[in-house]
């Protein structure tokens, strides 16, 4: 069917992008077992934006090309409003820091058995390094990921309703990190940036929600660069308790700026009707080959990090 966005076409959209991730990922090994360990790091930034430009938005514009989709719709390229988006900026902080203590609830468990992987994102030391990282971590995902999760996923699904497709869509931004580290943070803040769009009718709520969201992140790593790095990965329980207190202190602030930003996007659009129950969602969403895949691919991906960490 011309001209019109499919919940299949948004699977294999997502299918699409986990291939070439996984060849993209395969290819990076070569160079790494050649140069070092430390190329990945060393070239974060062009990796990071060929992965974004080519790996992300490639699927997604052949099939908007193929398909002869409306841009301007399916990516709602429509005004959000000045004052949701100063909630969206005053959400930032605590959104981050309560998403960290969702992801906390995966990591410490690991950090139990094992050695953490590193993170390979370089700490920028100057404010040449700290405007490139707001460029390549900030402003790149911002748009790139926003338009397949925000974009391709949050309208596909919408068809089974508009909260349906917030969940769906938040949950497979958070397979998309292929990472089990970082899994419960991004379904958290997948969920916010989905109401944002479906609230205010705009994929721009989202970019500038994501864009600040990971900048914050660059700028922490900037301001601590000169702290010294940790001897160990391993997390305390202190540390586990502090993190999971301001992050339900942070969640608790969110919920209140999420019902004022409720309040003054009241008119800006309307959520469709759910067209079926939960059960059988769930079983139309994962019965599907592209998600099957999608889903093994993960797996296989958890073990691996799982058996890093045991033999660490």
């Amino acid at each position: 069917m011309k001209n019109k966005i499919t919940v299949t076409g948004a699977n294999i959209t997502f299918f699409s992008f986990a291939m070439a991730y996984i060849l993209f990922t395969i290819l990076m090994l070569f160079p790494t077992l050649i140069f070092g360990k430390d190329f990945a790091s060393d070239n974060f930034a062009v990796i990071t934006l060929i992965s974004e430009y080519v790996i992300i938005l490639g699927p997604v514009f052949v099939y908007v090309f193929i398909k002869k989709l409306s841009i301007r719709e399916i990516f709602r390229l429509n005004n959000p409003g000045f004052l949701p988006m100063v909630i969206i900026l005053l959400t930032v902080i605590p959104a981050s820091l309560a998403g960290e203590a969702f992801n906390m609830l995966i990591v410490y468990p690991l950090s139990l058995i094992g050695k953490l992987p590193e993170t390979p994102i370089p700490v920028p030391h100057t404010i040449n390094d700290l405007l490139l990282m707001l460029f390549v971590i900030g402003v790149t995902p911002g748009i790139c990921e926003e338009i397949l999760n925000r974009g391709i996923f949050l309208k596909a699904y919408e068809k089974r309703g508009t909260v349906k497709a917030i969940v769906i869509s938040a949950i497979f931004f958070g397979l998309f990190h292929f990472d089990i580290q970082n899994l419960f943070g991004p379904i958290f803040l997948g969920l916010l940036m989905g109401y944002y769009v479906a609230r205010t009718n705009s994929i721009f709520s989202s970019m500038f929600a994501h864009f600040l969201n990971n900048s914050f992140a660059v700028l922490c790593l900037y301001w601590a660069r000169n702290e010294q790095p940790q001897q160990s990965s391993r997390i305390t329980f202190e540390q586990f308790g502090i993190t999971m207190l301001r992050g339900a202190i942070a969640f608790a602030i969110v919920i209140v700026l999420m019902l004022l930003f409720t309040k003054l996007t009241e008119k800006k659009s309307t959520f469709q009707p759910s067209i079926s129950g939960v059960g059988s969602d769930i079983k139309s969403v994962v019965s599907h080959w592209p998600i099957i895949v999608i889903l093994s691919m993960y797996f296989c991906f958890t073990c691996l990090i799982v058996l890093a960490v045991l033999v660490s």
